[in-house]
């Protein structure tokens, strides 16, 4: 497991709040490293948060998540610490109502943190 000291470490750290209710977000479109991915959601039912390796967004409906999608309860929220999860291409977070493809309708909060 990689340990960053964000309080010492010579790389800045950079975090992206959605700063509103959001169905797909372009976090980067360049190459970054993931560690920390918090959020929630209340949009009437269950919704799966996805991260897409991708520099644009939103994503299509044929792109699958990078990793696998996590489940939100309605009213719910989560935290995912990554550890500095590669992403080559760039970052597109997303609320969908599919777990296998991006197939937004749905909305949360999203605050990621990487370098």
């Amino acid at each position: 497991m990689l340990i960053v000291d964000f309080a010492t470490s010579a790389r800045p750290v950079t975090l992206y709040n959605s700063g509103a209710l959001i169905s797909a977000a372009l976090v980067s479109a360049t190459p970054i490293s993931v560690y920390r991915v918090f959020g929630s959601q209340s949009s009437g039912g269950n919704a799966w948060f996805q991260m897409f390796n991708l520099a644009a967004s939103p994503p299509g409906g044929g792109d699958v998540p990078f990793i696998s999608p996590l489940m939100v309860e309605n009213n719910g929220m989560f935290s995912h610490n990554l550890d500095g999860l590669r992403f080559t291409t760039g970052l597109v977070v997303a609320w969908s109502n599919a777990f296998t493809t991006y197939g937004g309708a749905l909305t949360g909060w999203v605050t990621v943190t990487y370098v």
